[in-house]
């Protein structure tokens, strides 16, 4: 892992006693962004995706270190970071708890500073290694958006929350217009300048917090949209199309191409498939092909 990378991490350290404090801070502070909470409900005030590993104490004024982890498993269970206990604890049962519920390493106080900045930095090398190959297991090579094993992931993911919070989850299913043709008259070489073309218009038309775009087959793309109804929903495929339409062929040398998109919206509902959902928007993608394509979004506001 670079150096330049390892410097830009950011440790959360929970711990409530001022001298281990101090000398953790004069350890890590040098190498490292720090962020210091001294009792779990700081530590859960403060924490945020940004922070790449967890050094705690067990012992706080407010609980347990392991309640944090175990915090950290039930509301960031998909991208929770590595925890490393440091405590002067030793006994075996201590240790056993701490991995058993999810603890990556144990250290015993007192703390020997080359001994926690090693293992420190060869979690984050492992976990920017891991992160690396998730990237590459889950983006599309060929336009860099996420693809479609991402989208089945996320695409579960969005409507069990949707479900869980009663908001509206949209849907728009994005086909790129008789693009055989386009292959068969310019080569692949064109076809690849279209998909990538689409795709960069898509990242910037799709750019709230709650949206995220795929590339879902050879000519496919996908957009979820987290809280929308199926009028904001048809507006943002609207607002696409017309992007797509200024730009796509505006440039010497850049293809001409239009796309169809269906869209749909539903508030899921408990044992409700997310096919419903995906059904409804692939059948106003068919309407939207079968009256012509040409940057047509189904259904009409």
């Amino acid at each position: 892992m670079p150096d330049s990378k390892i410097n830009q991490a950011t440790i959360m350290l929970v711990e409530d006693e001022p001298t281990s404090i101090a000398l953790l801070a004069e350890i890590l502070h040098d190498h490292f962004e720090l962020v210091v909470a001294r009792c779990l409900e700081e530590a859960m005030a403060q924490f945020s995706p940004q922070v790449d590993i967890v050094v705690l104490d067990l012992n706080l004024p407010d609980g347990s270190g392991i309640e944090f982890v175990q915090w950290l498993q039930d509301e960031q269970a998909i991208e929770q970071p590595p925890v490393v206990v440091v405590s002067a604890q030793a006994n075996n049962d201590s240790v056993v708890s701490a991995f058993e519920h999810g603890a990556m390493d144990y250290v015993v106080k007192p703390i020997h500073p080359v001994i926690l900045l090693s293992k420190l930095k060869t979690m984050l090398d492992l976990k920017y290694k891991t992160e690396l190959l998730k990237s590459q297991a889950i983006i599309d090579g060929l336009t860099g958006i996420a693809n479609r094993a991402h989208f089945e992931q996320q695409f579960e993911q969005e409507f069990r929350r949707a479900c869980r919070m009663s908001h509206p989850l949209g849907l728009a299913l994005i086909d790129l217009d008789n693009f055989k043709t386009i292959n068969d008259s310019g080569g692949h070489l064109k076809g690849d300048r279209c998909l990538k073309a689409l795709a960069d218009c898509l990242k910037e038309c799709f750019c709230r917090a709650g949206d995220s775009i795929y590339r879902i087959g050879g000519d496919e793309f996908a957009v979820l949209l987290a809280g929308a109804r199926l009028e904001q929903t048809v507006r943002a495929a609207s607002r696409f199309y017309r992007m797509l339409g200024q730009r796509a062929g505006a440039a010497p040398g850049e293809p001409a191409f239009t796309v169809s998109i269906g869209c749909a919206s539903l508030v899921p509902q408990v044992d409700q498939p997310r096919d419903a959902l995906f059904k409804m928007a692939d059948e106003a993608l068919y309407e939207a092909k079968e009256v012509g394509g040409r940057n047509c979004v189904r259904p009409e506001l």
